[in-house]
């Protein structure tokens, strides 16, 4: 089912129910936002993408695909979190990483 959510970046946006990515115990720091939904700018390959929090305008996280920006990511992953993951094997699953943006030009190295 398609609803539409408001997002700071985009303005209202069309989502897919179904795209809805479920964090039971919310990310550390945002406990009681759990339902996100991956957003990309425009289709031309950039690696850069937003976690926008479906109820919630103002969250959102800077997301990159980590196989586009570290050569050979292979990240290791128990049985046991597949099986909380409901994935068979390490290739159903799809990778992200939130970036930190710093404040300050002087912060960068």
């Amino acid at each position: 089912e398609v609803m539409v959510i408001e997002t700071m970046e985009f303005g209202y946006v069309e989502i897919n129910e179904n795209d809805i990515i479920i964090f039971p115990h919310g990310i550390y720091g945002f406990e009681d936002i759990k339902e996100y939904v991956v957003l990309k700018q425009n289709d031309n390959g950039s690696p850069i993408m937003w976690m926008q929090a479906v109820y919630h305008p103002h969250h959102r996280f800077v997301v990159l695909d980590p196989t586009a920006v570290v050569d050979n990511y292979d990240p290791i992953i128990s049985e046991d979190y597949l099986k909380q993951l409901n994935a068979d094997t390490l290739d159903t699953l799809s990778y992200f990483v939130i970036a930190v943006v710093p404040d300050k030009k002087s912060n960068c190295y």
